[in-house]
């Protein structure tokens, strides 16, 4: 996990993190999330200790802009529990692929 952008303070801050390695039980690949939003609280109850690494990550930006043009909304749920979310949906046989 990496940490593209922190924004607000306090209780309302917000952690827009990207994902590496992420394994999925439909595909077995190590897959990627550019763009996650999670609460100050998310981060908390999560991590257990920062790592310096020099993995690439994918680029957040474009995630960030079009989660603040839908007014999207934030994680606050632990990461166990977002891993599991991510699954059912990538892993949904209704999934739709965008361009």
């Amino acid at each position: 996990m990496r940490i593209a952008l922190i924004e607000g303070e306090g209780d309302s801050t917000i952690y827009h993190i990207g994902l590496i390695g992420l394994k999925l039980a439909c595909n077995g690949d190590a897959g990627e999330v550019a763009h996650l939003p999670v609460s100050e609280k998310t981060m908390r109850d999560s991590l257990i200790a920062p790592v310096e690494s020099v993995a690439e990550f994918p680029d957040a930006a474009e995630g960030i802009a079009e989660w603040r043009r839908a007014e999207g909304g934030v994680f606050t749920i632990r990461m166990a529990e977002i891993a599991d979310v991510l699954e059912q949906t990538m892993c949904s046989p209704d999934r739709t692929v965008r361009d």
